[in-house]
């Protein structure tokens, strides 16, 4: 048996220095491919997880059943024109707040 050697643990400036540790970490920018990058991975990751987990836990069936469900939709009249109801009031409601807040802001200059 060989002599136990001590773990060296970096410190906190190194860390820091260390080109593996993430940019927001080190105070910098992100570089902009990075981020156009990260938007892709997002934005279809949980959905890739979720038909493959689905393919795992349910198989081939699970699988027709979910594409099934996706492609299905059935509406009512009646619930169509609720619908575009409560996209009117939610689209009135958004452009009143955004209306408020931006019509109050005080600039810097008022502030001194």
């Amino acid at each position: 048996m060989g002599v136990p050697q001590k773990a060296t643990v970096p410190s906190d400036l190194e860390l820091l220095r260390d080109p593996n540790t993430p940019h927001v970490l080190r105070a910098e920018a992100v570089p902009e491919f990075a981020g156009l990058m990260m938007f892709p991975a997002m934005l279809l990751g949980p959905s890739v997880v979720g038909i493959a987990l689905t393919g795992v836990v349910d198989g081939t069936s699970g699988l027709r059943d979910i594409f099934s469900r996706m492609c299905r939709v059935r509406v009512t009249a009646a619930q169509e024109s609720l619908w575009y109801a409560v996209y009117a009031a939610a689209l009135w409601l958004v452009a009143t707040i955004m209306g408020m807040t931006n019509g109050n802001r005080l600039s810097q200059r008022e502030l001194d």
